[in-house]
């Protein structure tokens, strides 16, 4: 008798039809598994680039303006005759900012028995 391999319907038996239903639940969960990795990488990448990306917008601006805003150390001028107060670099000496005194600023300073006596400015 010869024997032939031919293409046709083959009908599991029960027990292949249980490996390939638990080998089915595996392979679904390892993919679910992934997914939620691949959504957990994909989002902390996300991440790096959105703040790369910050960064760089904040570097452009920079040079395309040729300064920052930042907090900046200052001696404060006082000039009561025109109610403005300068506030000068102490780095550079440069003006950074000129403001309407207040009326505390005339209070800076107090004369105790002939002796003069500055009031540290509470914005510095």
């Amino acid at each position: 008798m010869k024997i032939k391999k031919v293409y046709g319907e083959y009908k599991f038996t029960e027990e292949e039809m249980k490996e390939m239903a638990n080998e089915l639940a595996v392979e679904h969960i390892k993919k679910r598994s992934l997914d939620d990795k691949k959504k957990s990488v994909t989002s902390q990448i996300k991440a790096e680039i959105d703040a790369a990306e910050s960064k760089l917008n904040i570097l452009a601006e920079n040079i395309r303006n040729k300064s920052e805003y930042r907090y900046i150390k200052c001696t404060v001028k006082y000039f009561p005759e025109k109610e403005i107060k300068e506030f000068y670099s102490v780095e550079t000496g440069e003006l950074i900012d000129s403001k309407k005194m207040e009326s505390e600023d005339f209070q800076l300073k107090i004369n105790l028995d002939g002796t003069e006596i500055e009031i540290e400015d509470k914005a510095a």
